[in-house]
């Protein structure tokens, strides 16, 4: 369960199958919480262990889908490329991962501490004043596409993709 929890924190998406000979209800729960993607208990039959690794081996990792979109927004991870209004946008690398993390979680807004502890690797930390600065270079890039896509904050909640509002004295195409 250790081991497992450490592989999670390291790799998100990594193919885990926790093989043990604990068999309870609640080993079984605290293995697949720990992240594992499946779980079999000793003894098994050789030929379920196969089907069950190949099955494991399909699945595709969320981070090689071939694209996450809002709006008018689309990013394609395995090429790094964000394309707003069928134009591409020119991201750092790292706004391009703090994009990324906004689209992958449009059903919650996150915090700046969440953020910052996404995009925190083991050779460099991030704070959160510097997540509010990549927000408002992400906001620019965004504004200067003429994007239908804006970043918004919710006071103690954190930071989500929304629909931007129509300026004063403009009509809404």
């Amino acid at each position: 369960v250790q081991i497992c929890k450490l592989i999670r924190q390291e790799k998100e998406q990594f193919p885990l199958l926790m093989l043990t000979s604990r068999r309870d209800l609640s080993d079984r729960i605290e293995g697949l919480d720990s992240g594992a993607m499946d779980y079999l208990a000793k003894p098994c039959d050789l030929l379920e262990l196969s089907a069950r690794l190949r099955a494991l081996l399909r699945r595709k990792p969320e981070a090689e889908r071939q694209e996450f979109s809002f709006l008018d927004l689309k990013l394609l991870p395995l090429t790094r490329e964000a394309i707003c209004g069928g134009k591409p946008l020119k991201l750092s690398a790292l706004e391009f991962d703090l994009l990324l993390l906004l689209t992958k979680n449009l059903d919650r807004a996150a915090s700046r501490q969440s953020i910052a502890a996404s995009l925190s690797t083991n050779q460099e930390e991030f704070s959160e004043s510097q997540v509010r600065s990549h927000i408002w270079k992400l906001r620019r890039h965004l504004n200067a596409a003429d994007s239908q896509t804006s970043i918004l904050h919710e006071a103690g909640k954190g930071y989500s993709l929304s629909k931007r509002m129509a300026e004063p004295g403009k009509e809404e195409s």
